[in-house]
């Protein structure tokens, strides 16, 4: 006879097997629902992040613009007085220097040639004299503004001095030779304008610039002087007032442009 116990036990094998669905069930579903509480969460804090870039990313903008148009300016400031400066000393020096002592003082080839080395060698040692005498980055382009202004008037000199005396404008000559040797300056002021990663840029900017000028006044300098012979002109004055002029131009956009990118108190 069987034992009841053993008949109950018989009666339901799988009565503790029964409940079991039930809970994995709930087990379940309460997963799912703790699953898709965090993925609200997490969404609504995603769409909060979003809109707090979207609103925070004009303001950077509006921050960082002052300070990129500033350095803009300041580059182009180099570009524009490098374009003029260096086209009128080699325009002067390479072309119508000689031209000019045999015109107006009948001096030989070889007498204006002897002017012309005095010139080369006061271009060679200008940088020397006048990079030893850099202010700094606040008082640079001050410093730069005076001696391309003053590099001019000396041009312009030489144009108002015509036959005046020739040892007057050799010594125009070499002094133009001598400052000129600012444009050192310029290298270091384009050194301070460009971040750290973009300096060779800046600098073969400028260079670009430089060349380009040079390429630019000399081509220049020979229509200046057709059209001075034909109106009864001087043909060398005439290209000597183009070149002061051109480079108090430039000097203007340099000083007006570099003024409002470094104003003052930077």
């Amino acid at each position: 006879m069987a034992c009841p116990h053993a008949l109950g036990r018989d009666r339901h094998p799988h009565s503790g097997k029964r409940n079991r669905p039930g809970l994995d069930d709930a087990g379940r579903g309460i997963r799912r629902g703790i699953r898709d509480v965090n993925g609200v969460g997490v969404g609504s804090a995603a769409r909060r992040q979003r809109r707090h870039v979207v609103r925070r990313e004009p303001e950077v903008l509006r921050q960082r613009r002052p300070g990129v148009e500033r350095s803009v300016r300041a580059r182009i400031a180099l570009l524009a007085l490098g374009f003029v400066m260096y086209g009128a000393l080699i325009t002067i020096r390479g072309l119508w220097i000689v031209p000019m002592f045999v015109e107006r003082y009948a001096l030989t080839l070889v007498a204006a040639g002897n002017v012309t080395l005095l010139v080369s060698v006061a271009i060679i040692l200008g940088p020397a004299v006048v990079g030893h005498f850099d202010p700094g980055d606040k008082t640079r382009p001050t410093v730069i503004t005076v001696m391309a202004v003053l590099m001019a008037a000396t041009i312009g000199g030489l144009a108002m001095s015509d036959g005046y005396s020739l040892w007057f404008d050799v010594a125009l000559c070499v002094f133009l030779g001598l400052i000129s040797g600012f444009f050192i300056l310029m290298y270091a002021e384009a050194r301070s304008s460009y971040p750290p990663e973009l300096t060779g840029r800046g600098m073969t900017a400028l260079n670009m610039s430089i060349f380009l000028g040079a390429a630019v006044a000399q081509s220049l300098s020979g229509v200046i002087a057709a059209g001075a012979q034909k109106v009864g002109w001087n043909a060398i004055d005439a290209v000597l007032v183009f070149l002061s002029a051109s480079l108090l131009v430039g000097t203007f956009c340099f000083f007006t442009l570099i003024r409002a990118a470094k104003p003052q108190g930077h």
